[in-house]
């Protein structure tokens, strides 16, 4: 019997909200100047590669600390950098 339960991934959505923060940056919305992936590896102590794989979806091990200081970074909440997605049955992405 075939399981048909939605197989969920963990998706972090940093690059889109990067982006929106430095769309309020452009706006005059917020303070400071736009983030780039190595203003957010230095200012989280995450690799430049990690923060890059986190960019593009990729998986990552990412301590809970380091959560939280992309989070504060950001201006947003952990339900908005990380959440689930329904993938395909046979897909790994």
């Amino acid at each position: 019997m075939e399981d048909t339960t939605p197989r969920r991934r963990l998706h972090c959505r940093l690059a889109a909200l990067t982006l929106e923060h430095n769309a309020r940056v452009a706006d005059g919305q917020i303070p400071g100047p736009p983030l780039s992936q190595r203003v957010i590896a230095d200012r989280t102590g995450l690799s430049l590669g990690a923060v890059n794989r986190l960019a593009q979806g990729q998986p990552v091990r990412i301590a809970s600390e380091t959560v939280e200081r992309i989070c504060d970074l950001l201006g947003c909440d952990v339900g908005d950098l990380l959440v689930l997605r329904e993938v395909e049955q046979n897909s790994d992405a």
